[in-house]
């Protein structure tokens, strides 16, 4: 199954996407930074992704071919990613039919 993992950069994202990839799944580790956890990028099944959730031009790449999501991701300050996706068609919506 192809699974994208939000907040992969962070501490707990990049132990839920790596035990994913060993799982053999193939898993988009997804974040802000992905230059940020570059041992990532060797681990079998997985590739790392830039994804800024609270900029939507992000979203279609990312999502592509994707069948599942584990949402890990945190927003610091600012507008949280909630009010982000109030008007425009909110998180809720599957990500199979395009996200």
């Amino acid at each position: 199954m192809k699974i994208l993992v939000t907040g992969a950069t962070g501490f707990i994202g990049s132990h839920v996407a790596v035990r994913l990839a060993n799982a053999g799944h193939q898993v988009v580790a997804a974040g802000r930074n992905p230059a940020k956890v570059p041992a990532l990028g060797s681990v079998p099944n997985l590739r790392l992704a830039h994804l800024d959730l609270k900029d939507r031009s992000d979203w279609g790449a990312a999502f592509e071919g994707c069948e599942a999501l584990v949402h890990i991701a945190l927003g610091w300050g600012g507008r949280g990613l909630h009010d982000a996706g109030r008007g425009h068609g909110g998180f809720g919506r599957p990500v199979r039919g395009g996200a």
